[in-house]
């Protein structure tokens, strides 16, 4: 007959193999998600510069998903309103090439 102690170590040994069969089920619970730790881009003057050196913080595997997530949304937006931005321009311009009467002019002006 096995001795106390022989019993107690195989009990905690299976109420230790319970717990990780359960948490590895997904059973056990959940961790929180909590946000990392990193500067948040600025998307009023985003410059190429600011773009190449972006450097997001490092996770276990690669870099932290959300803070890359984040930064191409913002690159994105900031990309979407210099579009429209440069798209309205053109559309000025190309009204102030035509001139007053609509019509396109023969020789557009270099500037010098």
């Amino acid at each position: 007959m096995p001795t106390v102690p022989v019993m107690l170590t195989l009990a905690a040994a299976v109420a230790i193999l319970g717990g990780v069969l359960a948490a590895a089920l997904g059973r056990a619970g959940e961790m929180s998600l909590v946000p990392g730790d990193f500067p948040p881009v600025d998307p009023a003057d985003l410059t190429a510069a600011q773009v190449f050196m972006l450097r997001p913080p490092m996770a276990v595997w690669g870099y932290h998903a959300g803070a890359c997530e984040e930064a191409w949304r913002v690159i994105a937006r900031s990309m979407a309103d210099r579009d429209a931005q440069i798209a309205v321009l053109r559309e000025e311009l190309a009204g102030l090439r035509a001139g007053p009467a609509g019509e396109a002019p023969d020789a557009v002006p270099s500037g010098d």
